[in-house]
């Protein structure tokens, strides 16, 4: 009876040292940006900061690791003419997606990297 009251101390012993406990620093805590303004992406514990709207991407931001939702549909329109391109890519202003489409040109004509812009000029 003595050897088994010994087992069980030790073993209590073992468990305190070694099994996860509630307050423990192996603990998951959450994290969705420093103000909880990731809008989707994972939180680093099994759950999730959120969901897009159908059409949206869950892109990664660039200025943080935190996931913001991308609509490139609505969005890229307006960076690729802030920029002057008539084709090509502009950056998104995310590490990903990264770039924007704005179209390709026309038969005949090539995209080429201009001053005001990627534009549409022939390629004669």
């Amino acid at each position: 009876m003595e050897n088994m009251r010994r087992l069980l101390v030790i073993f209590a012993s073992l468990c305190l040292l070694a099994c996860d406990l509630p307050g423990t620093s192996d603990d998951c805590i959450p994290w969705c940006g420093d103000f909880g303004e990731a809008e989707c992406g994972a939180d680093g514990c099994g759950g999730s900061c959120g969901q897009c709207e159908s059409g949206a991407i869950c892109g990664e931001a660039d200025f943080d690791a935190i996931g913001i939702c991308f609509t490139p549909a609505k969005t890229c329109p307006g960076l690729c003419a802030e920029a002057g391109a008539e084709c090509g890519s502009v950056w998104s202003g995310l590490a990903d997606p990264e770039g924007c489409d704005c179209g390709e040109c026309a038969a005949g004509l090539d995209c080429e990297e201009r001053e005001e812009g990627y534009r549409c000029v022939d390629s004669n």
